[in-house]
C-alpha cells in the first residue's frame, strides 16, 4: 500500500473517497508523500525504480519520503539533484 493510501486511511477516508492526487493537491500531507511518488522515477542511489533512495547512514533502502522524515529527525539538511526532464 502507498504512502497516500496509509495517510487516508488513517484519517478514516474511505477508499471509494480517495480520488486523485489533483483534487487533494491543496493539502501539504498528501503533496509531502507523492511529490516523488512516481513509478517512472530512476533514483542512481537506489536498485530499484520508484520512489525509492538510500538512507545513506544506514544503507537501507526505503521510500523517499520515509527517508526524508529520518533526515529530518536527525537535522539533517537535504538537496535534490534532478535531471532536466524532472516534472515534465
Amino acid at each position: 500500500m502507498n504512502k497516500i493510501s496509509q495517510y487516508l486511511l488513517s484519517r478514516n477516508v474511505q477508499k471509494a473517497d480517495f480520488n486523485s492526487y489533483g483534487s487533494r493537491r491543496g493539502h501539504d500531507e498528501i503533496m509531502v508523500r507523492v511529490t516523488f511518488a512516481n513509478v517512472r522515477i530512476k533514483n542512481a542511489l537506489a536498485d530499484k525504480e520508484g520512489g525509492y533512495t538510500k538512507y545513506l547512514p544506514t544503507g537501507e533502502e526505503m521510500s523517499i519520503y520515509d527517508a526524508s522524515r529520518k533526515y529530518k529527525t536527525a537535522n539533517t539538511p537535504l538537496i535534490i539533484l534532478a535531471g532536466k526532464e524532472y516534472g515534465s
